[in-house]
């Protein structure tokens, strides 16, 4: 599947789970670089997700699940703009602390995908990851991640004053 996305340029979905237990929404993706590739044929890639899906029909006539989906689009609504600075300030802020600079690229980011530029720099668990695809308000995603790096910064700032005291933790 992977030869045949990187050869015709296609894209491909991709679903939490495992075989027959998996959710019905995804992400479809495409690659958009390969990174190393082995002499037994497996590849390092870095994939770029393009649009949610939901799984209405599985086929099993492929080594891998194929289907039908169907797109699922974000409500009309844009975000707050205040809500949009505000994420973005948070975000600015955590990388400082992380970092002790900073230059995040979801200052170019548009106000509907801005909840998964920074969701996807976090390192969330799985299941919340897919409690944010499965959202279909940006607003409402985007309340969910300054919640979340709220909540960090916090504790992040917490380990900083730590580590500046006496080098432990």
């Amino acid at each position: 599947m992977t030869n045949l996305c990187i050869e015709e340029d296609k894209e491909f979905g991709i679903v939490w789970g495992q075989d027959d237990d998996h959710r019905s929404i995804g992400c479809s993706a495409r690659i958009a670089d390969v990174v190393d590739r082995f002499p037994d044929g497996r590849l390092n890639i870095v994939v770029q997700g393009t649009e949610r899906f939901n799984l209405l029909d599985e086929h099993h006539d492929a080594p891998y699940i194929t289907g039908i989906v169907e797109t699922l689009p974000d409500e009309e609504d844009l975000p707050d703009a205040t809500l949009v600075d505000r994420a973005r300030e948070l975000y600015s802020n955590a990388l400082k602390i992380t970092l002790g600079w900073i230059r995040p690229n979801a200052d170019e980011t548009d106000e509907r995908a801005l909840s998964y530029t920074i969701a996807a720099s976090l390192g969330l668990p799985l299941e919340r990851q897919q409690q944010l695809l499965e959202m279909r308000n940006a607003g409402d995603r985007l309340e969910e991640i300054a919640g979340i790096l709220e909540g960090s910064i916090e504790n992040l700032q917490d380990a900083d004053r730590k580590m500046r005291g006496n080098g432990k933790a």
